[in-house]
């Protein structure tokens, strides 16, 4: 009986995490970020094309403001000392570092040795791409009155659920702003999916409701 039951949980275990990693792991936005400097744009595209089908089209708007590093007005904080400071103190507080240790260690571009003694929440569940967009935009949000030490806090927080390469990545564009990919890369991607031209179809205006459209309607064909 205990083992019957003990299988029957691992398999909607893997079931549920299977589902998160189809429908939005942030992992895997990490991973095609991570190598898009060393591809060609045919490559690139190719690539963001396959993320923009593998997520659920809640997603599509994180996910796309995640590629473009836009964070709305905290866009204002993102790679400032302000930025950096909330990141130091989230930093120290899941490893046990001075802050001036870590504000050293990212001052030198070492977010890896900053991040290496951080105690991580072992949940079993991926980290969503809103989950990560969502925790980012809070950490550097203007508008609130949430403190430097409350958004350091919520910060931590997420810092613990992410892997080793989603933390890096996570504090590596608080502190520096990213790398951004171009709207003519996304648009060349979103032609890819949507499989013909899209001339001005998609614009500035509505830029996400639109795209996010797009998606839904190629996931319906």
């Amino acid at each position: 009986m205990f083992q019957e039951r003990y299988r029957l949980l691992r398999r909607v275990r893997r079931s549920t995490m299977t589902s998160s990693s189809r429908h939005g792991d942030f992992s895997e936005v990490v991973r095609v970020l991570n190598k898009l400097e060393m591809e060609s744009e045919e490559e690139k595209a190719s690539n963001i094309a396959s993320l923009l089908k593998s997520v659920d089209e809640n997603s599509v708007e994180s996910l796309l403001r995640i590629l473009r590093m836009d964070f709305g007005e905290a866009s204002r904080i993102v790679g400032t000392r302000l930025a950096r400071r909330i990141v130091s103190e989230a930093v120290a507080s899941i490893t046990s570092r001075r802050q001036s240790e870590v504000e050293e260690l990212l001052e030198k571009g070492s977010v890896d040795e900053a991040l290496r003694r951080r105690s991580r929440a072992l949940t079993g569940e991926s980290l969503t791409i809103s989950q990560a967009y969502s925790g980012m935009l809070e950490a550097c949000r203007i508008s609130g009155k949430s403190s430097i030490g409350s958004k350091a806090s919520k910060l931590a927080s997420l810092l613990n659920k992410a892997s080793d390469e989603e933390a890096a990545f996570i504090v590596s564009t608080l502190i520096q702003g990213g790398r951004r990919v171009s709207d003519g890369l996304l648009l060349k991607a979103l032609e890819k999916v949507f499989g013909k031209s899209l001339g001005n179809s998609i614009g500035s205006k509505d830029f996400y409701e639109k795209a996010r459209r797009l998606v839904k309607e190629c996931k319906m064909e």
